[in-house]
């Protein structure tokens, strides 16, 4: 389970330590697969309206070449 939350979050800190935290919030004693994803799904749920918000600030190549970099993973 912490390979797929490390790849998940690319292993950025701050995303590792949130969703981490968040399911340290739980009552559970073990962790599954589905808790974890719940919650980076809630996290994703309630940062939506800043993403939405950082797209309008993008031109549409702008947004275009986001988008591209995002299906690719990575860029060199």
């Amino acid at each position: 389970m912490v390979d797929e939350v490390l790849e998940w979050t690319k292993c950025h800190t701050y995303y590792v330590q949130m969703l981490c935290n968040r399911l340290y919030q739980l009552p559970n004693r073990q962790y599954l697969k589905e808790d974890w994803q719940k919650c980076a799904k809630d996290i994703l749920k309630e940062q939506e309206a800043f993403f939405i918000h950082y797209r309008t600030l993008l031109s549409p190549q702008q947004w275009k070449l986001l988008v591209a970099i995002a299906k690719t993973g990575e860029v060199t």
